[in-house]
């Protein structure tokens, strides 16, 4: 069937823009600028899908000073569109003013210390327990993450924390004005050289602030 499928919301003016093979339209909904593209459904979900769609919200990113992004496969029609607007528009204004001027940066942290063997055992010793850890899991504070994590707060202004599949893995999330983006890599780069040679860090961005939005379509 014909409908939309939205890639996000923005604060700017309502006009229509190509990007790259993409042909968006910015729609006015409730108050709220939509960027939305007309097609027959939502792409079929892959790898390269979720690249393509990552790429595009970041290039719409660049044009506007905030940006909302929507999750993969928000295929809706218009009179859907307008109601998921009309019940979240409250908290769609407070996330657009929330990232008004900023950006994402992403700092990765790995490790390739051994697990020890008794964390091992206590990780398979229950079948509930690895499924539920592997669902949610466990943030393990170590120096390494609280360095990296104050080297990045005099530029973050807000910050979320996913923990990884090992132990000492991380990923840090912060919201950083655009203007001090550079700085940030800089920074976290500098201390993450400091670090011991068990620890590897990766930073990324600036992207759109995919970690900092409200879920929208339940």
């Amino acid at each position: 069937m014909n409908g939309l499928y939205v890639y996000a919301f923005v604060a700017g003016s309502v006009k229509a823009a190509r990007m790259t093979t993409h042909r968006v339209e910015v729609l006015d909904v409730h108050g709220m600028c939509a960027v939305v593209q007309r097609r027959d459904g939502p792409p079929r979900f892959s790898e390269s899908a979720l690249r393509a769609q990552h790429d595009l919200v970041t290039r719409i990113g660049r044009r506007y000073d905030a940006i909302v992004p929507v999750r993969f496969g928000a295929f809706v029609t218009e009179d859907e569109l307008e109601r998921v607007v009309r019940v979240n528009r409250k908290a769609l204004t407070r996330a657009l003013t929330r990232v008004r001027g900023h950006v994402q940066m992403t700092t990765r942290v790995f490790t390739t210390a051994a697990v020890p063997e008794e964390r091992m055992r206590s990780r398979v010793a229950s079948g509930i327990a690895y499924l539920l850890e592997r669902k949610a899991p466990t943030i393990v504070s170590s120096p390494a993450l609280s360095a990296l994590r104050t080297a990045a707060a005099r530029f973050a202004d807000d910050e979320r924390i996913e923990g990884g599949r090992t132990p000492g893995a991380a990923t840090l999330f912060h919201l950083v004005c655009r203007g001090d983006a550079a700085e940030y890599r800089k920074q976290v780069q500098r201390v993450a050289a400091k670090l011991d040679r068990t620890i590897a860090v990766r930073v990324s961005g600036p992207w759109p602030p995919f970690a900092f939005v409200t879920e929208l379509w339940t």
